[in-house]
């Protein structure tokens, strides 16, 4: 049986639009939309049927708002994938993977883009210096003692036009040991934590502990390496 439908054979009338689905004939529609007594035109991929987003729907196009409270969200799935590992190419998607026992697989690798920046002052003093001035975050310093007394590296969160030794307060004071028979050295490595500076990040060096300390070291007493993000 062919497709379509002349309506009254008999006097050649209008042919309507109809599928043979096994002998059947199903009518075609076409869709229009709009209010009641409007129409709003034919459906077309240039003008849609109209579509109410409810919180039930949780797919959202790539860098959409997400609206806390409204926008629903889906459970996250993992993939067993402890014993044989699986891999995809550049540009696939794929699932996260997890044990056997439901622990989550992670693998820390270094990558060129990313990384820490790094502050390096061969002769800190009690003139500040800029570390960075804006907010940031102090994960890691080498700081080496090469006077035979005590210095102190404090650290400012201002920029160093903001600072003055002995007039700021310093936000963390560390005491580096002097040594007589050799250079003394503090490291520090905070792992994934850094200390955060929501302002800038400065620093300075003095011969005394107090915030109102204004003591220079001698000319390349403190050598200072701060990395930070």
């Amino acid at each position: 049986m062919a497709d379509n439908t002349t309506l009254n054979t008999g006097t050649g009338g209008d042919s309507i639009a109809t599928d043979d689905i096994g002998g059947v004939k199903f009518q075609r529609v076409k869709l229009i939309h709009g209010a009641d007594g409007v129409n709003a035109g034919d459906v077309s991929s240039a003008n849609p049927f109209p579509v109410t987003a409810t919180a039930s729907d949780a797919q959202k196009t790539d860098d959409a708002a997400f609206s806390p409270g409204t926008t629903a969200v889906i459970m996250i799935g993992f993939e067993a994938d402890e014993t044989s590992t699986d891999s995809v190419d550049e540009g696939d998607a794929g699932a996260a993977r997890m044990t056997l026992d439901r622990k989550q697989i992670t693998n820390p690798q270094p990558h060129t883009a990313g990384g820490l920046s790094m502050f390096r002052s061969l002769d800190l003093d009690e003139t500040e210096e800029d570390v960075k001035t804006s907010a940031g975050q102090v994960y890691s310093w080498w700081i080496t003692n090469f006077a035979t007394t005590t210095r102190y590296v404090k650290f400012y969160n201002a920029p160093a036009a903001s600072v003055t030794v002995g007039t700021t307060a310093p936000v963390l004071t560390l005491a580096i040991p002097g040594n007589s028979t050799d250079d003394t050295t503090a490291v520090w490595n905070g792992g994934g934590m850094g200390i955060a500076f929501d302002t800038a990040i400065c620093v300075a060096a003095t011969t005394g502990l107090a915030d109102n300390d204004t003591g220079a070291p001698s000319a390349n007493d403190v050598l200072v390496n701060i990395f930070y993000k």
